[in-house]
């Protein structure tokens, strides 16, 4: 395919880009830099699960119409006494199963483990026989952490999500060049396999932000990154507030 002329997408009716740029795609998959735009949404999606208004995690696990719960007995955390509560559905709509970690003194939540629960699933998308895609999250487990800061608000500390998904496609692509011979390439894709990503978020601080400093700071549209191809001690030096987790000790990437 000609690496200088753009390309129409198409698989089956249904147009999925206008003007592909094989070169500027390749260019992009090699930089150094990543788009905050993405990054800001994932970040904002990861942290609403900690957060205790409509509709999120935290939220819905403490609804007693939607979910059972039972002691199990009491431990330390954080310096703290603090009480294990287990939870389970109680309704069909109810997705998950896992412990809350409850401090004694503040009735203050301070961790929180979550997964599917027995039989439980996410969204799901079957159109196998109509139009050869079929998707379905099987996965979502993870940990949330809070501790207490000096005015004695509790603050998400550490967050960390694991998702799954079963996915099955098989359709055709076709690639139309944009030009006056329109030319085209067609491929027939049949993929079917398993994908799993672990999302980590650490906070090394908390401060108070003015509304007015808020407003007027201007956030970059992209931001450079490290790339390694294995496990590298020296980059956690400076956070000896966490220790890394056995899979980050073992990482290997893919070499160049």
């Amino acid at each position: 395919m000609d690496t200088t002329k753009t390309f129409k997408i198409k698989t089956g009716i249904l147009k999925i880009e206008d003007s592909l740029d094989l070169k500027a795609s390749r260019e992009q998959s090699n930089r150094m830099t990543y788009d905050l735009e993405p990054l800001n949404k994932d970040t904002f999606t990861l942290l609403k699960a900690s957060q205790n208004y409509e509709n999120t995690l935290l939220r819905s696990l403490l609804n007693t119409d939607d979910y059972e719960y039972s002691f199990e007995g009491t431990t330390g955390f954080n310096n703290e006494l603090v009480y294990i509560i287990n939870y389970k559905p109680k309704r069909s709509k109810s997705k998950f199963s896992g412990k809350l970690y409850v401090a004694d003194e503040t009735f203050a939540i301070l961790k929180i483990d979550y997964r599917f629960a027995k039989g439980k699933r996410g969204e799901k998308v079957n159109l196998k026989f109509l139009l050869g895609i079929q998707y379905e999250e099987n996965i979502k487990r993870g940990i949330i952490i809070f501790h207490k800061s000096e005015d004695g608000v509790y603050y998400p500390h550490y967050i960390k999500e694991e998702r799954g998904n079963f996915f099955f496609i098989d359709r055709s692509l076709k690639f139309i060049e944009n030009s006056a011979s329109k030319n085209k390439v067609t491929f027939n894709f049949l993929i079917e396999g398993r994908a799993r990503e672990k999302r980590e978020m650490y906070f090394i601080r908390h401060s108070y932000l003015k509304n007015s400093t808020y407003d007027a700071y201007e956030q970059k549209e992209n931001v450079k990154f490290q790339k390694l191809s294995q496990y590298d001690p020296n980059i956690w030096k400076t956070y000896n507030a966490i220790e890394p987790i056995e899979e980050m000790k073992q990482f290997k990437g893919a070499t160049d």
